[in-house]
């Protein structure tokens, strides 16, 4: 468990340089071990982080979302 709240400080660390923020961190029950939801300002920013993990030790899915009232205008176009 220790390893694992040392990479997350490790990653956020970088997410912070690169100008992204943590909105929240959870430890979670079913599927999922534990989720973490960033902003970043950018789409390149995400994918290196999510590259920083051991290969093998950590699995993500990343699940892009919109503010609601800008998926709307984005959908109204």
């Amino acid at each position: 468990m220790q390893e694992g709240a040392k990479g997350r400080a490790q990653v956020m660390e970088q997410l912070k340089k690169a100008g992204g923020r943590s909105v929240g961190g959870y430890l979670t029950f079913g599927e999922y071990d534990a989720v973490e939801i960033v902003e970043a300002p950018n789409d390149e920013v995400i994918l290196r982080l999510a590259m920083m993990a051991p290969p093998g030790q950590v699995h993500t899915t990343t699940l892009k979302a919109f503010p609601f009232d800008e998926g709307l205008k984005m959908l109204r176009k």
